[in-house]
């Protein structure tokens, strides 16, 4: 798992948050024995609902599906925003990887809607937008409104 990556103490990460919406990855994550991970049973989305998770425990499990017939967990959604805002504190220098199997999109809008996305020191994204038919467009739309913020702590796994 990259989370043996990031558990190394030469980054000098005081607090490591796993935001994972999976009970059965989540139970995996609970192995691990460090003080400093905190394990968020939940996805991250631009609102606090109840969802699906389509071949939950499993390598793309997913909120979204091309096919609809696949087997689900119910899990809960947080608005990522709100997260941000009881969470990240004046101060703090906050790494993220968003790697959200399709989430990424809603997730940096709110981000962007609310201003938290410049608590952000590094983000990392991955777009799983493109796995999904009904989706896809919507990358094109994120990285033009990442243009739009200005900031430049933003980067694509693809040019990493």
């Amino acid at each position: 798992m990259r989370i043996n990556e990031i558990k190394k103490l030469e980054y000098g990460f005081d607090r490591i948050f796993c935001i994972e919406p999976s009970k059965k990855c989540t139970q995996t994550l609970k192995k691990y024995n460090d003080k400093r991970i905190k394990i968020i049973n939940a996805a991250f989305g631009n609102c606090n609902k109840a969802g699906k998770l389509y071949s939950s425990g499993e390598l793309g499990a997913s909120m979204f599906t091309n096919n609809p017939n696949l087997s689900f967990e119910k899990i809960i959604i947080i608005r990522t925003s709100q997260w941000f805002i009881e969470n990240i504190k004046e101060g703090d220098v906050v790494f993220v990887k968003l790697n959200c199997e399709g989430a990424e999109c809603d997730i940096i809008d709110d981000l962007i809607n609310s201003n938290e996305i410049i608590k952000i020191y590094s983000l990392l994204i991955t777009f799983d937008v493109r796995d999904f038919i009904d989706l896809k467009h919507r990358e094109i739309q994120i990285r033009k409104r990442l243009l739009e913020t200005k900031l430049f702590n933003y980067c694509f796994c693809d040019d990493v």
